[in-house]
């Protein structure tokens, strides 16, 4: 398109908003079909749970004290409350934690319901199938969401299974996010249109096609067969522009999402309140403690406990083969600093030899970290049973001492460092919480990120943490390992 073709057609689009306006009505966008992959997804996993309840019910009706046509039924009637609960609404596959929950909600609200139903009417065949059959079949759900979320993932890699953006707002607001959803796979966007009252950052929109102004919302829409409109500021916008869009997408097919200008705050701290007509976000304040923290703590340490007696072999063989690969202690320990500041010796089986520490001085120049660590994949001082130990994160077992002591936890940000003046002062948040033996930084790259990614991570976990969070983090803690990314 000519540059006068351009902007004949903004002009266009401009006059349609003014006419609208005119006359009290609002111009209506383009209907825009939900992508395909989209539509096949949410179809194909009513069918997909279907199989795995039917799968789980089969296998289950083979038990002794479990009725084959109770669990059949349990298996069909399942996905009622799954769907009830909004387990295929389309925003949510693929999407993760809020995927899963909504899994388990149903799950645990359908069980309550059959047994207040069986105790009832005094049907024992169905009480005896709640306790298998539904524990097993959610775990298996849950895995199935997984395997499929995997998939769509690889496909996002390639450049497919991708929702078509438009994002709106001011030049540094938008540049910020297209910058994110540029340089992450799993945000599930591709941007194909920004419309801004100013210039965006050099190079933040080099692979954008579109580039509008404000009143060409709809326009840019039209052209881009966008299906999610993004507002992520409304500084420069005219007044009501957000509540006239909203009006215009309806019955599109095309969703809106606004930005609340709140970064690295968890969904469940924030809530909407009506003030004077008007929404308002309400931003909790992050817990640190009550209940929650105490069955934190208690579950930390019974855990702690049961995985050392289980483990002793595994640390008898691991002892082992450390003191005879080299000359030296089988463990090594560092001060680090824990919850309030205060320090502690934090425990791991060594993986490097005994005079890593003089080496450091003369490697540090090849340092392939960017911030307060020293990190080399292939670091010379590391010893070859210590290379295996890290690459499947052995060598960090002996730290259930330290979560057994109550020094730390299960999940939590990573140990700091002794000296309180090596921490920059967002970091002193970390202080808050118990460190944690694994946390998000290690099951989302571990070694492999950058030095403030991985503050962030920290703090993310410190200002949203739940034990919610927790159950996820574990999960995911055991894929990263066996996935071995990062591990150095």
């Amino acid at each position: 398109m000519t540059q006068q073709a351009e902007g004949l057609g903004r002009a266009r689009a401009r006059a349609r908003v003014d006419q609208a306006a005119a006359l009290g009505t609002t111009p209506v966008a383009p209907r825009t079909l939900r992508p395909s992959w989209e539509r096949q997804y949410a179809g194909l996993m009513p069918l997909g749970d279907l199989a795995i309840t039917l799968l789980v019910a089969v296998g289950c009706g083979r038990l002794p004290w479990v009725e084959q046509s109770a669990a059949l039924l349990l298996a069909f009637v399942w996905l009622v409350p799954l769907a009830v609960g909004g387990a295929y609404e389309s925003r949510v596959l693929g999407q993760g934690s809020d995927e899963y929950k909504r899994v388990l909600s149903a799950s645990w609200q359908y069980a309550a319901l059959l047994g207040l139903v069986a105790y009832a009417v005094g049907e024992n065949s169905v009480r005896g199938c709640l306790f298998v059959v539904l524990p097993v079949g959610t775990t298996g759900l849950l895995l199935g969401r997984q395997t499929v979320r995997r998939f769509v993932w690889s496909r996002r890699r390639q450049g497919f299974a991708l929702h078509r953006l438009v994002v709106i707002g001011p030049a540094f607001t938008a540049a910020d996010l297209i910058r994110e959803v540029q340089g992450r796979d799993d945000t599930g966007f591709s941007v194909v249109g920004v419309c801004t009252a100013g210039v965006v950052e050099d190079g933040m929109t080099d692979d954008v096609p579109e580039q509008w102004e404000f009143h060409d919302v709809l326009e840019t829409i039209g052209r881009t067969r966008a299906d999610t409109v993004a507002v992520v500021g409304t500084g420069d916008m005219p007044q009501g522009f957000v509540r006239r869009l909203a009006w215009q997408l309806e019955g599109t097919g095309v969703d809106l999402m606004v930005s609340p200008a709140i970064t690295d705050i968890a969904g469940p701290r924030i809530h909407v309140r009506p003030v004077a007509n008007m929404s308002m976000l309400y931003v909790e304040a992050p817990r640190f403690t009550g209940a929650s923290r105490v069955l934190k703590n208690a579950s930390d340490r019974i855990a702690a406990l049961l995985l050392i007696v289980a483990l002793t072999p595994l640390f008898a063989l691991v002892a082992l083969a450390v003191a005879l690969d080299s000359r030296g202690g089988v463990f090594f320990r560092q001060e680090r600093l824990g919850l309030g500041g205060e320090a502690f010796s934090i425990w791991k089986f060594r993986t490097m030899h005994v005079e890593a520490e003089r080496l450091r001085v003369e490697l540090e120049a090849l340092n392939e970290s960017d911030g307060g660590l020293f990190k080399l994949r292939r670091d010379p001082r590391v010893t070859p049973v210590g290379a295996f130990l890290r690459r499947w994160s052995i060598d960090e077992l002996p730290q259930l001492l330290n979560v057994l002591r109550g020094q730390m936890s299960m999940i939590g940000p990573r140990p700091l460092p002794l000296v309180l003046e090596d921490v920059a002062g967002d970091e002193h948040r970390r202080l808050l919480v118990r460190p944690g033996m694994t946390g998000l930084w290690q099951v989302s790259g571990r070694s492999d990120l950058s030095w403030d990614e991985s503050v962030r991570l920290d703090l993310y976990y410190v200002e949203n943490w739940s034990l919610a969070v927790d159950a996820v983090i574990l999960l995911r803690t055991v894929l990263a390992v066996l996935r071995r990314h990062g591990a150095y």
